[in-house]
């Protein structure tokens, strides 16, 4: 007989999170019916409010998977012809979190946070161009990025300028604990440096990808890292 746990412990909400390598994707099939609503969010910050990623809202309509998997990857995982709820090209960063909402409350967890999961990097240093700051990024494989300046209110979202792409870099242009330096910016140093204004990174090229954000920077010997 199978037993089915969810009304009494939300924990087992998470056994059913399974992420795909191969697919880059993200799946969650309980192996008991339930009924709610499934989202992606991303936390600025240790404790920060977490922010919902647009087009990230999914219906869970209480459909049974025939397998029960866990965090990080561990089992066969269910079939993703028809799992119930899928995020296909999600970008593996800790900040990056799965929202689970009933009529009973809501719960959020971060599947990529203290997982071995190799995640790009956003550093802030002065430019060679005076006037400047270079932004970098650093990743394990090639990746593209965005670069906002954003200005913090009381209300979210904050104001944020029109994006700057990054350059691309040639491989092996540098090295870092993420690894190496695949793209950069320059932005204008009195626009950076402005009480209450955040440098964000957006990478691009996945659907599903948590932003990283420097803010208050320390000007003008301003060096920084997103974590």
């Amino acid at each position: 007989m199978q037993a089915c746990p969810f009304e009494d412990d939300t924990e087992a909400l998470w056994d059913a999170v399974h992420y795909h390598p191969g697919a880059q994707a993200l799946s969650w099939e309980p192996a008991c019916p339930v009924s709610g609503h499934v989202s992606l969010c991303w936390r600025p910050g240790p404790g920060a409010l977490c922010h919902h990623l647009e087009h990230s809202g999914r219906a869970a309509e209480g459909r049974v998977s025939t397998q029960q998997v866990g965090w990080g990857g561990r089992g066969h995982g269910p079939d993703l012809s028809a799992p119930q709820v899928q995020y296909p090209r999600v970008d593996t960063q800790p900040q990056l979190c799965l929202k689970f909402s009933t009529s009973r409350g809501f719960w959020v967890r971060c599947p990529f946070k203290g997982q071995r999961f190799q995640a790009w990097k956003m550093t802030v240093q002065p430019a060679a161009s005076q006037g400047h700051l270079r932004v970098t990024f650093f990743s394990p494989e090639a990746a593209h990025f965005q670069v906002y300046l954003c200005q913090q209110r009381k209300m979210w979202p904050p104001a944020c300028r029109p994006a700057l792409w990054a350059t691309a870099l040639p491989p092996a242009s540098g090295d870092f604990m993420a690894g190496p330096a695949v793209a950069f910016v320059d932005v204008p140093r009195d626009e950076a440096c402005v009480p209450n204004t955040c440098i964000q990174g957006r990478r691009t090229d996945m659907l599903f990808s948590a932003p990283q954000q420097l803010c208050d920077l320390r000007c003008p010997a301003s060096q920084g890292t997103a974590d």
